[in-house]
């Protein structure tokens, strides 16, 4: 068993806030409980965690003036720091020899994490990240005349998770010099992942003992969808598509 303490100091006196006044730093705090067993004389290992993390009073921008930014290199404005992340979850992981030549890997997450951006830039909450993600992976060596062989197949499923909030309306007569500027009235938005599930495979051959081939699929059924859900301005990232690897590993 195991239990762990951290904090976390990141500075933000290159951001400055609408008066002027650059940002004081952010701060974090985490813990982590977690236990690891060895089953049935090593057939099977089991790990679980439990964590919680809490972060505060980091820099949420409001809006960008160049201006501001031209007139001080290295420097940006105007954000406020008020933002928050809060989670906790429970880490779990089953692996072992199922039979002689199988082998198992089943891990599941539950993260209960929300992101709120601060009442200065209006209703902004974001999970950011799945709720539940359930991962089974099985491994299978082959005997006889293809010993040298094996094969393996994993799916990963993952729940639903999203960003929402509001973001200022372009106004043709905002600024400071009326030429037009993002300060005009709030309009709500929402990117949303539903849920999905990703297959992978590989297969791999021991061409001696000194090298190894491998043969990776991933993403085998070409599931599109988001890695990353942020604002209307960036974070927003599509994950990977179908893709193969082929690798030749030697050790000497």
């Amino acid at each position: 068993a195991y239990l762990t303490r951290s904090e976390g100091f990141e500075d933000q006196s290159n951001r400055y806030s609408e008066n002027g006044k650059a940002l004081d730093p952010t701060t974090s705090m985490s813990y982590e409980l977690g236990i690891k067993g060895n089953h049935l004389d090593g057939v099977l290992n089991s790990s679980i965690a439990i964590y919680q993390t809490k972060r505060k009073n980091f820099a949420v921008q409001l809006f960008n003036d160049k201006a501001f930014s031209d007139e001080n290199p290295g420097k940006s404005c105007c954000y406020v720091g008020d933002g928050q992340f809060k989670g906790k979850g429970i880490e779990f992981d089953l692996s072992g020899a199922v039979l002689p030549n199988l082998s198992l890997n089943l891990g599941y997450t539950y993260d209960d994490s929300v992101t709120d951006y601060g009442a200065e830039k209006g209703k902004r909450l974001s999970s950011q990240s799945p709720e539940h993600i359930l991962r089974l992976w099985g491994r299978y060596q082959f005997t006889g005349a293809l010993e040298n062989l094996t094969v393996g197949s994993g799916v990963k499923t993952f729940s639903d998770y999203y960003a929402e909030g509001t973001v200022k309306a372009w106004n043709p007569n905002g600024g400071k010099d009326g030429n037009g500027a993002f300060d005009g009235a709030d309009i709500d938005y929402k990117f949303n992942q539903k849920g999905y599930t990703l297959w992978d495979a590989f297969i791999q051959y021991q061409v001696t003992p000194q090298w190894t081939a491998s043969f990776n699929i991933n993403n085998i059924l070409n599931k599109k969808y988001l890695q990353n859900v942020g604002s209307t301005a960036f974070g927003n990232m599509y994950g990977e598509p179908r893709n193969v690897l082929f690798t030749l590993r030697g050790t000497f």
